[in-house]
């Protein structure tokens, strides 16, 4: 299933589809969303899709580093699966199956299996790779 940028999502699929999405996961007015990869100036009014997953923030944050300066101390490219839905305040939502989050170089993959989440670190050579020792 080829990745759909969150614009896309938001105006053509219904609730209850299975998508897979990419885009910046962030936190926008104090919840954890997905952006699109080309927001434009502000991120923050960029097309988003709330992710509805409760404690992924978490699981997320002691796995990635987080930054700071901003309002947001994610912001990091990701690509995730799962099915559309409203979030209680009528803007869409997405109940994730599988994130993936790239973290300095690597992907590491959060699913959410029977409820708990679980990480698995996807290795892949990066640019820092090549001055090791």
């Amino acid at each position: 299933m080829n990745a759909l940028n969150v614009r896309d999502v938001v105006e053509k699929f219904s609730l209850g589809t299975v998508v897979s999405v990419e885009g910046w996961v962030v936190f926008v007015d104090g919840d954890l969303s997905l952006i699109d990869m080309e927001y434009g100036d502000d991120y923050r009014v960029a097309s988003r899709i709330v992710i509805l997953n409760k404690g992924l923030a978490k699981v997320i944050e002691e796995n990635v580093a987080l930054y700071g300066g901003g309002e947001s101390v994610f912001f990091h490219h990701a690509k995730l699966v799962g099915v559309l839905a409203v979030e209680s305040g009528l803007r869409i939502g997405i109940n994730v199956d599988e994130i993936s989050i790239e973290d300095n170089g690597r992907w590491l993959i959060f699913n959410d299996a029977g409820g708990v989440c679980s990480t698995h670190k996807e290795e892949k050579l990066n640019w820092f790779d090549i001055f090791k020792e």
